[in-house]
């Protein structure tokens, strides 16, 4: 008899959890000196009594039992920086490279009318290495301030500000703390392939320089050439507090399932692979950072949510209703095809890229239109 419940405490978003047994007997019982009457005083008084002193068990001792048995508490849920599915936001541009901002507020509106768990700007998908500082800054000032002029549930804002410069990354994060993002994600240095050690030496330097913002790691080997390991990944949750957790994108199942088993409290595992979201929510994950909820927010979002709650049958079927269009998105370099897809769903007035990107070719877009059509996205 397990429901889902939503828990908002401290203005935080709603964080979903499964529990059942303890709320239901809490309601439930009390109840029973209501209903079970047989005629018989002795009857009713000891109806009474095994209320109060079930009731009051309930309260005192099902928390700690609950707290003991259960790795996915409610401390732990509240301590995390989000919970559920990240959108990786493609960036607009007009035909003169230019970025296009009131296309980027149509995709954000689409987002947070779907109820999506967090935002994130300037990562691979925003096409961040062809942006500059400035106009990171103006991307991620744009998204901040969007949705705190949002009137519903406001997801958290994790800036992608990595880079492989230390020094760099260190003042693009801090700049991006100022402008008000709830934490920030920094890929794994590129190009330089530092040494397991380097890893570790960079990410603690901004750990330090920054302790009070919190910071999500982003393992993603196909892209920087390197593999950040499950121990070094797990050092740097259990040393730094504000470490909160890590993108996988190691599409490693046994490392992610180290990562998991061995993380502390307040870090969390996030799906960097659209199509293994839900494996690794099963393995206990705590959502995704993705890139097909830019066209679909609200059914992969509620694929995850299902996944999250333990209803895998109906996560399941969202998975398998949506597993082309995870495919289709990666037919040529992201983000080429999922702006591609927004320019033709309507929420980008153009599809527009920075070289080295160049447009899908002919062929490919029109199995990305057919793949569209069948899910009801385009005409």
């Amino acid at each position: 008899h397990t429901k889902c419940f939503h828990l908002k405490l401290f203005g935080k978003r709603p964080a979903l959890f499964s529990h059942g047994s303890f709320l239901l007997m809490i309601v439930k019982y009390p109840l029973i000196s209501f209903f079970t009457f047989s005629g018989e005083d002795q009857s009713l008084v000891f109806s009474k009594n095994f209320t109060f002193h079930f009731s009051l068990f309930t309260f005192l001792f099902v928390p700690f039992i609950w707290h003991s048995t259960f790795p996915t508490t409610i401390s732990n849920i509240m301590s995390l920086l989000f919970r559920g599915t990240g959108t990786a936001l493609a960036t607009p541009f007009h035909a003169d490279g230019s970025i296009d901002f009131h296309s980027l507020g149509r995709l954000i509106d689409f987002q947070l009318q779907a109820g999506i768990e967090a935002l994130i700007p300037c990562g691979s998908t925003g096409e961040s290495a062809t942006m500059t500082h400035d106009e990171k800054l103006a991307v991620i000032r744009f998204t901040v301030e969007r949705v705190a002029a949002f009137a519903g549930n406001r997801p958290r804002v994790i800036a992608g500000t990595g880079s492989n410069i230390t020094a760099a990354t260190i003042a693009l994060s801090g700049e991006a703390a100022g402008l008000g993002v709830d934490g920030v994600l920094l890929v794994s240095p590129y190009y330089n392939k530092p040494t397991q050690r380097g890893l570790i030496a960079h990410f603690s330097a901004v750990a330090e320089a920054l302790p009070d913002l919190p910071i999500i790691l982003y393992n993603v080997p196909a892209r920087t050439s390197s593999n950040m390991m499950a121990e070094t990944t797990l050092e740097l949750a259990h040393r730094y507090s504000n470490v909160a957790g890590v993108k996988e994108a190691s599409a490693d199942l046994e490392q992610c399932s180290m990562i998991i088993r061995d993380a502390p409290a307040h870090f969390a595992l996030y799906s960097g692979e659209d199509s293994l979201t839900l494996p690794l929510l099963a393995m206990g994950a705590q959502g995704v950072i993705a890139v097909v909820s830019n066209q679909v927010p609200r059914q992969f979002g509620d694929m995850v949510r299902h996944g999250l709650a333990g209803n895998f049958a109906d996560a399941r079927q969202l998975h398998h209703h949506l597993f082309n269009l995870m495919r289709m998105n990666f037919i040529e370099s992201n983000p080429v095809p999922v702006k591609e897809a927004l320019g033709m769903m309507g929420i980008f007035d153009s599809a527009n890229y920075r070289l080295p990107l160049v447009p899908l070719t002919d062929a490919h877009r029109q199995t990305l239109r057919d793949c569209l059509q069948r899910l009801g996205l385009v005409a």
